[in-house]
């Protein structure tokens, strides 16, 4: 059987026609978390976490001591005031919870070095028709690859910093769920898309949710897998591109001039970090 982890939205349907697999389930909602941890559990499968795609800022969400166990993930539009976020901070460090922030942000390098101060997990996001504060996302580069004390996890540098580019590839859409080779998005009727844009625009797979297990059989699936081979038959912009190694073409919609340096910069400040890890001297104690 194959290890692919389901991307769903709550659904007992869902969550009853798998075995053993582990789930991530997106809802807007903020009070069915521990039915959907139980209905997982109940189902004999695992929950990875649940994700939330919040329009409030971080300071307006009202954080329960319920959710201590249950892993989050929070999409939200920003830090909100500091006073504010200030009387539940002691809370959100006790909870398995993760904040992504919009990579338009004006404050997104302040907001995410504020939170990976606390020990905090963050991450950025990017945004549809959103130009990313380019600006700032370089400065959180060099922050989250070159800490001076210890700090929360930053996606998708930490992503890329725990993995080694010099040796091995990798996609850092995972972070968003959206690699294939990992994750399978799954509607409430049980079809099962490559990727969330796929699903949205009803691009599914003829295997049918029932015969997951022989879902590398599918001809689609075989051919998105293999979809990289194309950019260096083509010698195309992507197989020149120094961010190859941590992309894989993954964004190659919304790839410009200004993304294609960001992901570049990226690529150079990784692979400094790790040279300079795999050259340090080990010493006689150690």
């Amino acid at each position: 059987m194959n290890n692919l982890t389901l991307i769903t939205k709550p659904s007992l349907k869902i969550f009853n026609s798998v075995f053993e697999r582990d789930f991530v389930v997106f809802t807007h909602q903020q009070d069915n978390f521990n039915a959907i941890l139980s209905s997982i559990k109940n189902s004999s499968n695992r929950l990875l976490s649940i994700v939330i795609k919040s329009e409030n800022l971080i300071s307006q969400i009202e954080f329960k001591k319920e959710w201590r166990n249950i892993p989050l993930i929070f999409y939200v539009k920003g830090l909100g005031k500091i006073r504010d976020l200030w009387k539940t901070i002691n809370l959100i460090k006790e909870l398995d919870i993760i904040f992504f922030l919009p990579a338009e942000n004006t404050e997104i390098s302040t907001s995410i070095s504020f939170l990976s101060s606390l020990g905090i997990k963050s991450g950025i996001y990017f945004s549809k028709n959103k130009k990313p504060n380019y600006e700032a996302l370089k400065d959180l580069i060099y922050y989250a690859f070159y800490p001076r004390v210890n700090i929360g996890d930053i996606q998708p540098f930490s992503f890329i910093q725990k993995n080694n580019i010099l040796t091995n590839g990798l996609n850092f859409s995972s972070v968003y769920f959206n690699n294939p080779e990992k994750y399978l998005w799954i509607d409430t009727n049980g079809n099962i898309a490559l990727t969330e844009e796929n699903m949205n625009q009803k691009k599914f797979l003829k295997t049918p949710l029932t015969e997951l297990y022989k879902i590398e059989e599918d001809e689609d699936y075989k051919k998105e897998l293999l979809k990289w081979h194309e950019h260096f038959l083509k010698v195309d912009k992507c197989s020149a591109c120094p961010a190859w190694r941590i992309c894989k073409a993954s964004k190659e919609y919304f790839c410009d001039e200004d993304f294609q340096d960001f992901m570049t910069e990226i690529v150079d400040v990784a692979s400094d970090v790790q040279s300079s890890k795999n050259n340090k001297r080990k010493e006689i104690w150690q």
